[in-house]
């Protein structure tokens, strides 16, 4: 019981457990602007091409062997999280992929969409379709409908790393404008 408590402290301490005190808001998108509000561990950077409106380093914890993202695309239109779960399910080896569904209320005053689905992923990286799935990964899949269009945001990456981040994920997509 104990080794549980201290591991869980551990990884909570890991992915930005003081969230309240060490975020920095970070902008993207073309034209509408968006804010997240994000640990400043975590190292956000706006790619000058492709699709992908921000990129985010997350730090691994415990044993993981990489880090995990975040992803962030902005588009007109998506097809929501309803259009989007078919693709996610597939990359994560099926429905049963799919662990849970929630909304969170934003900071811009309308509902994030999240999924949160785990098993072996083989979906696309920065660098096109993956070959190999990568065993025991978790993605938590937020989208964001809003007057200038949808925003997906996706946190991907080993489960424990996620896991751990789950909380900070939570208050970034809170903390949306």
């Amino acid at each position: 019981m104990n080794r549980v408590l201290l591991l869980s402290l551990v990884l909570f301490l890991a992915c930005g457990a003081s969230f309240a005190e060490d975020v920095k808001p970070v902008e993207f998108g073309k034209g509408a602007k968006h804010t997240l509000s994000l640990p400043t561990s975590w190292k956000a950077t706006v790619p000058e091409q492709g699709m992908r409106a921000l990129e985010v380093d997350v730090p691994k914890t415990g044993d993981d062997k990489e880090n995990a993202e975040i992803s962030v695309f902005v588009f007109p239109s998506g097809g929501g999280l309803a259009g989007n779960l078919p693709r996610w399910t597939g990359q994560f080896g099926g429905a049963d992929s799919l662990k849970s569904q929630r909304k969170v209320k934003t900071a811009a005053g309308v509902e994030a969409d999240i999924a949160e689905l785990e098993g072996p992923y083989k979906g696309m990286g920065k660098d096109g379709p993956m070959t190999t799935a990568k065993d025991n990964f978790k993605m938590l899949g937020a989208v964001i409908v809003t007057d200038s269009g949808e925003v997906y945001v996706k946190l991907i990456g080993p489960k424990a790393t996620v896991d751990a981040c789950k909380a900070a994920f939570d208050k970034a997509i809170e903390s949306f404008k």
